[in-house]
């Protein structure tokens, strides 16, 4: 069944979802989720992580962008020990992002990719985070 993704509410309902965005200014980051969804079931580690950063980028302000001080990743699968990646450890993933105006949200997205394995990767730049749950 692959990795998934549960938004549970306070009134106990819950929803499995495919991507999700919470938080303010979240729209922004659910438009990116829907525009690239198709892309994610083909991604490998690395290039869901750049997806979930360049969503939480769309969230920020636009004076403002993802930096080592302001974003950590965190990483977890079956194979792999949770690992988070703070300041200069973060630097790898923000490299190749192309700048552009940014907004704050809390995203979240899945993979249901069935080629091995399930894993989770964490990001957040402030009290946002960015949820993606993958197979490899």
């Amino acid at each position: 069944m692959g990795p998934h993704i549960f938004q549970t509410c306070p009134s106990a309902n819950y929803f499995d979802c495919r991507a999700m965005s919470i938080g303010a200014r979240s729209q922004s980051a659910r438009t990116y989720l829907e525009r690239h969804m198709s892309e994610f079931m083909e991604c490998n580690l690395n290039e869901l992580v750049k997806h979930g950063l360049r969503a939480l980028r769309e969230t920020l302000p636009a004076e403002q962008d993802l930096t080592t001080k302001n974003v950590s990743i965190g990483i977890v699968g079956k194979d792999l020990e949770f690992t988070i990646y703070d300041d200069d450890d973060v630097s790898p993933f923000l490299e190749g992002l192309e700048e552009r105006p940014q907004r704050k949200a809390q995203v979240y997205i899945t993979n249901h990719n069935t080629r091995g394995f399930s894993s989770m990767v964490n990001c957040h730049s402030y009290h946002n985070f960015v949820n993606l749950p993958f197979c490899l």
